[in-house]
This record gives C-alpha cells, structure tokens and sequence, in this order.
C-alpha cells in the first residue's frame, strides 16, 4: 500500500487553499499519494471533507488554518469527537503531523496549536512547519515534500498499534 499524505484546509479562505495546494506540489515522491480534504462545514463549495477514517490510512498530516474564521472552533471540536474512536484505539498513533497558519495574530497560533496537540494525544510525531510571518510558497513546497519523503519511508499506519 503507498503511504498517504492528507492536507486538511480548516477554513474556507482562498488564500488558505492556495497555500494547501503548495504544501501538495511538495509531495513529490512516486511512492506517496496525497489529498486535499477541508474539515466538515469549513471547506470551499465543492470540496472534499475528510472522513476522520482516513486519517488512520494516512502516513502523514498536514493542517492548514487562517485563524479569521469563528465556525474553526466548532469545526476543531467535531473532528476531535469524530476521532475519539480511532483515537481509543490507538489507531492514530505513529503519524506524521505538521501544520502552518496564514495568521499574523494570536487567533491562527491558537488553532493551529490546538489541532497539534490533539495530534500529540493521538500519539503523532510533529514535524515543524513554517512559522507565522514565515509562511512563503517555497516554505509550503519544502514542508510537503519533506513531509512526502518521511510518508514514503514510515511503517504503514494500519495496524501499526497494539489494537483493543
């Protein structure tokens, strides 16, 4: 099975998407997919949402957020109930978890912050990613492909836990 890269766009903001497609050109490895999903009821029209199972099939995870959208605190909270199951049974251990924000102000730290220490209770490994202010297109290319190159060489995801 190849590895799976997820980037998940938190807010419907054009310049947020644009910046996730970046962080996909990255991914650049022949042996990893990737995908662009937005979190349920804060995508763009059209757009796919993430199902919370397929963040137990995916090697890695970067999250996008803008930091400017009020719904990004509920949006947060639904998918962290969704995955409490995936979750308790340690389904979402061993992924690789990154993110960046377009915010210039304390609101995109904080969620940003907020989804990586979900990650960190999932028992992820945080790869950093750009800081705010810091967030160029080069920036976005260099974290998906790094973010590619440690998808394509981690174990597989499934069942790499003890499961209950």
């Amino acid at each position: 099975m190849a590895a799976r890269v997820l980037v998940i766009c938190c807010e419907p903001l054009p310049e947020l998407l644009r910046d996730c497609r970046r962080v996909l050109a990255g991914v650049n490895d022949p042996d990893v997919s990737s995908a662009l999903r937005t979190l349920p009821g804060s995508g763009p029209a059209g757009a796919p949402t993430l199902d919370p199972h397929e963040l137990a099939a995916a090697g890695g995870v970067v999250f996008a957020t803008g930091g400017r959208t009020p719904t990004l605190a509920s949006s947060v909270a639904e998918l962290l109930a969704a995955t409490a199951p995936l979750w308790s049974r340690r389904q979402l251990e061993d992924r690789i978890v990154s993110g960046f924000t377009t915010a210039d102000g304390p609101a995109g730290e904080e969620a940003l912050s907020g989804l990586l220490r979900a990650a960190c209770h999932w028992g992820s490994l945080l790869l950093p990613g750009p800081r705010a202010g810091t967030v160029t297109p080069e920036a976005l290319y260099a974290l998906g492909a790094r973010m590619g190159r440690l998808a394509a060489r981690a174990p597989s995801p499934v069942m790499t836990g003890p499961q209950r």
